[in-house]
């Protein structure tokens, strides 16, 4: 049976050997007097010594990093068992990998490589007592005891992650002043810092920084959170690191933020932090916009004037989204400059003021826009093969209701920005006149 052991909180381990059969005394050797009487104090105790189970531990398992959890990858890569690039990290694609295969040989599921499971995988070494795959031994080989060093966290709060690297989850923090021990063989350079896999406590085989322990790490004991105040005029809250991620919020200048420096992610042009305390804890900013950030605290807002007669503002970065209003010749307009995103031959902005906060535009027709302050509006006339007029329709589309015709020649004003390709035609919407907001196809006008 194959599932994870710990001994401490007394869950379940991995036992190759058959089921405790009972035994009678003289298989044992156990001498009992033909006068005594044993009572049921004599028969449990008994029964303790005829089954013995020996003391459990677990082993190849989800934290280890060790070359036989590369060996483990490769098997299971080779018997059709996806976990990726064999890094020797054993995190939870190759522990699904496990599950999987273990599956499919009619062993226990527990995504643990114990003496079963290693053999169906062609990795048991029963003649080994060194093997990482024996109960009582650790990954890397030999016993796990005598390995194990300690600290003193010494940051305000230490990040636990699920493996070794600032790319793993989170699953807490450690305060300062916390004393840990941890496996030192278990040292993994990652994302600018060594990492020790915890052998104690709540968070045993979970991952730290050693640097904010007092005493290891290359980090002389700085401190795993920092702190620093917003630079910008408002500063956009995201769920993850980068402009791809939704808007939670946002946090004004001179707000103090607290944040992991080890969590730093450059994307989209900014590198990104982990927020670490308060409301948006577990959240992210730009810390290009912080006053310890590489922006130079420039601010995380810009504004502009709309240079177009007219301006469409839709709910999303593209022709795509549904307009939900206009904005006019001169009208200023806040945005997030970390937002562009180009989409339909335009940069889409997101808005961050005023009635319309959390909309886009197309800032190609705002002042500094990469339109070069051409306008957003079109003009043409209706011209047909036929001289019959046009259609004009509720949406960007034929599959849209008709909602009347122009005559040949009559002159149409649109939003350029609006085109949208469907059923073979370029469609734009009406700006003024009758049919303002429907859509007519370009193609049909000069």
């Amino acid at each position: 049976m194959e599932i994870f052991a710990f001994t401490e909180n007394a869950v379940g381990y991995e036992d190759p050997r058959p089921e405790p059969q009972l035994r009678s005394f003289e298989e044992i050797n156990l001498e009992v007097p033909k006068s005594a009487v044993l009572g049921v104090a004599g028969v449990v105790a008994a029964s303790a010594i005829a089954t013995s189970p020996y003391t459990a531990e677990a082993v190849v398992q989800q934290g280890d990093v060790c070359p036989e959890v590369g060996a483990v990858q490769r098997s299971l890569n080779s018997l059709g068992f996806s976990v990726g690039a064999a890094d020797d990290i054993f995190g939870s694609r190759t522990t699904n990998g496990v599950r999987s295969f273990q599956a499919s040989r009619g062993l226990a599921v527990d995504g643990v490589v114990g003496p079963s499971t290693a053999d169906a995988l062609g990795l048991g070494d029963a003649g080994n007592a060194d093997s990482p795959f024996l109960i009582g031994n650790s990954c890397g080989g030999g016993s796990s005891a005598g390995d194990s060093g300690t600290g003193t966290v010494n940051a305000s709060a230490l990040t636990v992650r699920t493996g070794p690297g600032v790319g793993f989850g989170t699953v807490g923090t450690l305060s300062s002043g916390t004393g840990v021990t941890y496996d030192t063989s278990s040292r993994t350079n990652a994302s600018g810092y060594v990492w020790v896999r915890l052998d104690s406590g709540a968070f045993t085989g979970r991952w730290i920084a050693e640097d904010f322990l007092s005493t290891g790490g290359d980090g002389g004991g700085t401190g795993q959170e920092t702190s620093s105040t917003v630079t910008a005029s408002s500063l956009v809250v995201r769920t993850g690191p980068g402009t791809g991620f939704g808007s939670v919020g946002s946090l004004g200048s001179g707000t103090t933020v607290f944040f992991d420096p080890t969590s730093r992610t450059s994307a989209n042009g900014y590198t990104w932090v982990e927020i670490t305390q308060g409301a948006y804890a577990g959240r992210w900013v730009a810390e290009n916009f912080l006053g310890t950030g590489e922006g130079g605290g420039t601010g995380q807002e810009a504004s502009n004037t709309v240079n177009a007669s007219s301006l469409v503002v839709r709910t999303g970065p593209g022709t795509g989204f549904g307009s939900v209003g206009s904005l006019g010749l001169g009208t200023t307009i806040f945005f997030d400059p970390t937002s562009r995103t180009s989409a339909n031959g335009y940069t889409w902005v997101e808005i961050t003021r005023g009635a319309y906060a959390g909309r886009w535009v197309a800032e190609n027709f705002l002042g500094s826009g990469s339109g070069g302050g051409g306008s957003a509006s079109g003009v043409g006339r209706v011209s047909t093969t036929s001289g019959q007029g046009v259609r004009v329709r509720t949406g960007a589309g034929t599959g849209f209701g008709v909602a009347g015709s122009l005559p040949e020649g009559a002159v149409v004003n649109y939003d350029v920005s609006s085109a949208t390709a469907n059923n073979g035609y370029t469609w734009v919407r009406i700006t003024s006149g009758a049919f303002a907001n429907r859509y007519i196809a370009r193609e049909f006008l000069r």
